[in-house]
C-alpha cells in the first residue's frame, strides 16, 4: 500500500460518541482546561480516612469525602455533585478562578488544553481514540472519498427527480466495487496538533444561532495513512491496481467544486450590510489559493455543510424542496438559501474565526 498523509487545513472532528462531562471530567481556570484523572482522585478518596479542618495548602490537604465524589460520578443532577462546586468549596471561589495548585495539576489531571470559551459548563465531544490516542479511522477517510464518487456518478442525472439517482452506484455489500479501494487507519495524532474548539450553528442568512457545541479537534499538522487501489476485475478504471493518483484527482475535483460553491455563497452574502463572515470567506479563499501540485482536497468528519454529503444540489428543485421541508416548521420556498445554517468555529466573544473539516491528502515519499 502507498503511504499518504492527511494535512489539516482547518480543525477536523471525528466523533467517538463519547464526551467529557462538564460536571466531573474537567475543570477550567481562565482559558486553561484540565482533564481530570478520575482514577487518581478516586484512589486518593478511597485512601482518605479522616476529615480535618486544618488550613488547606495543597490538594493533599483537601478533605473531599468519598460520598461526595460518588455523587459526582453518579451524575445525579445535584448541584453539589458538580466536581467544580466541590473544588470551589475547598479552594475558595477566588482561588479556583485564578489557579489550581501545582500538586493538583501534577497528580490529578491527565492533560491540559487552551479553550476559547467564556462559559465552560458545556460537555465536550471527544475525538475517536485507540489506546487512548487520537487517530482517523480508515472508514472515515473512505467514506469521504466515496461521497465524491457517488456525486460524480449521479451528475448525469442533474435536474431529474430523486428516483433517478443511485445512492449505491457501485453495488451493495459483497458486490460493492469499492472493495477494491483499501484505506488504512491513520497513525496516532500528536498531542500538539489537538485543540478544543467551540462550534456555533449559525443561521447565516437571518442571523442568530442554534447554540454552541465544544469539540476536540485535529487542528493542524499531519498524520500518515495507507491507501491502495487494487482492482483487477473491476468495471471502473479509477479502482484498478496502481491508480491511486487517478482516483484522488476525481476526489479533488469534487471537493474543489464544493469549496468554490461555498465561496460563492459567502461572496453573495457579503453584499449585505450585516455580513460578519469575512474571516470565514478569506479562510475558504486561502485554502483554494494555497493548494499545491500533488495535493488532493478533501473534507472530513462532522460539522460540515449539508451539501457535502448529499445529492440535493443535483435533484430537481421541487423534489429537493419536498425533501428538505418534510420536518421543517418554516418551509423554504426555494433551494437558493439551503442549507440556511453553517457550523462556524467561534472565539470567546462568539466571533467567527474558522470552519471545520478541510484537509489535503498528499503522497509521502517512501
Amino acid at each position: 500500500m502507498a503511504n499518504y498523509e492527511i494535512i489539516a487545513k482547518t480543525p477536523i472532528h471525528i466523533g467517538s460518541g463519547e464526551i467529557w462531562n462538564s460536571l466531573y471530567d474537567f475543570v477550567c481556570v481562565k482559558n486553561q482546561l484540565y482533564i481530570l484523572n478520575s482514577e487518581e482522585i478516586f484512589r486518593y478518596l478511597s485512601d482518605y480516612k479522616v476529615k480535618t479542618n486544618k488550613k488547606i495548602t495543597s490538594f493533599e490537604d483537601i478533605p473531599m469525602p468519598l460520598e461526595e465524589y460518588l455523587d459526582v460520578i453518579k451524575n445525579n443532577g445535584n448541584e453539589k455533585s458538580n466536581i467544580k462546586s466541590i473544588l470551589k468549596d475547598y479552594f475558595g471561589e477566588k482561588d479556583i478562578n485564578n489557579k489550581l495548585s501545582i500538586d493538583f495539576i501534577k497528580n490529578y489531571t491527565k492533560s491540559t488544553y487552551y479553550i476559547n470559551r467564556k462559559n465552560n459548563n458545556v460537555d465536550i465531544e471527544k475525538f475517536i481514540r485507540s489506546a487512548n490516542r487520537l487517530y482517523i479511522p480508515g472508514s472515515s477517510i473512505k467514506g469521504a472519498l466515496r461521497t465524491a464518487y457517488i456525486h460524480k456518478f449521479n451528475e448525469k442525472n442533474k435536474g431529474k427527480n430523486s428516483f433517478e439517482f443511485n445512492q449505491n452506484p457501485f453495488g451493495k455489500f459483497a458486490e460493492d466495487e469499492f472493495k477494491y479501494l483499501q484505506v488504512g487507519d491513520s497513525k496516532f495524532i500528536s498531542e500538539e496538533n489537538i485543540s478544543i474548539e467551540s462550534i456555533s450553528l449559525d443561521y447565516i442568512y437571518d442571523g442568530g444561532n442554534a447554540g454552541v457545541i465544544v469539540t476536540e479537534c485535529f487542528s493542524n499538522g499531519s498524520t500518515e495513512f495507507k491507501l491502495k487501489t487494487k482492482g483487477r476485475h473491476t468495471n471502473y478504471d479509477f479502482l484498478k491496481e496502481g491508480n491511486e493518483d487517478k482516483f484522488l484527482k476525481i476526489v479533488d475535483e469534487f471537493y474543489k467544486f464544493r469549496l468554490e460553491e461555498e465561496i460563492k455563497v459567502l461572496e453573495k452574502l457579503k453584499k449585505e450590510a450585516d455580513f460578519r463572515y469575512d474571516i470565514i470567506l478569506n479562510k475558504h479563499r486561502e485554502i483554494k489559493n494555497n493548494l499545491k501540485e500533488g495535493e488532493y482536497l478533501i473534507r472530513l468528519g462532522k460539522h460540515k455543510v449539508n451539501y457535502d454529503q448529499s445529492l440535493l444540489d443535483l435533484i430537481d428543485e421541487n423534489e429537493a424542496l419536498k425533501e428538505v421541508n418534510k420536518n421543517r416548521e418554516k418551509k423554504l420556498i426555494s433551494m437558493e438559501k439551503f442549507p440556511i445554517t453553517r457550523k462556524i468555529i467561534v472565539n470567546k466573544n462568539e466571533e467567527p474565526v474558522n470552519i471545520c473539516g478541510w484537509a489535503v491528502i498528499r503522497k509521502v515519499d517512501e
